[in-house]
């Protein structure tokens, strides 16, 4: 499957925290611009930045440095069903365990934006996501770091179940 992060979206982002994290989100993209880290909407679409929205962000390394896209949702969404099909209701299991998300990095250099939101996360909305990774500490060093930096307030640790 490759080096990939994936998460349960359990309940949706209450707004005005949506927007603290968007905040953030931006904060982390020219942070991550800085170090040389490009991104775009879609990795063969260099020319679209990425997205971020009152209910989604969206972005992808560029050319041969994108993998899958990233998307965080505001409210979780079920997925996979084919475009220009109705999204059915979130079924039963999916209200009690979550919607299942997932983002394969391979660990391209856009990985370090997605592991400081997925930190952001797991600090201020573990009730709403249950993060994974198969990837370990190393792999998150550095996205754990540029999140501690741009929020020092939590003073958080990578839960240890993330790695599990």
């Amino acid at each position: 499957m490759g080096y990939c992060h994936s998460w349960k979206h359990k309940k949706a982002i209450p707004v005005n925290d949506w927007r603290d994290f968007t905040r953030f989100a931006t904060s982390v993209f020219v942070s991550a611009a800085l170090r040389g880290v490009p991104i775009a909407r879609e990795y063969d679409r260099p020319y679209e930045p990425p997205e971020i929205n009152k209910d989604e962000i969206i972005f992808n390394g560029i050319g041969d440095d994108g993998c899958e896209t990233f998307v965080i949702e505001r409210k979780p969404t079920p997925w996979a069903y084919p475009p220009g099909e109705e999204l059915p209701a979130v079924t039963a299991i999916e209200k009690k365990e979550g919607v299942a998300c997932w983002c394969k990095t391979n660990r391209y250099p856009y990985d370090l934006i997605c592991v400081a939101l997925l930190c952001y996360l797991s600090w201020h909305h573990a009730d709403c996501f249950e993060i994974s990774s198969n990837g370990g500490p190393d792999d998150w060093a550095g996205g754990f770091r540029l999140a501690q930096i741009l929020d020092p307030s939590p003073g958080g640790l990578v839960p240890a179940e993330v790695f599990a």
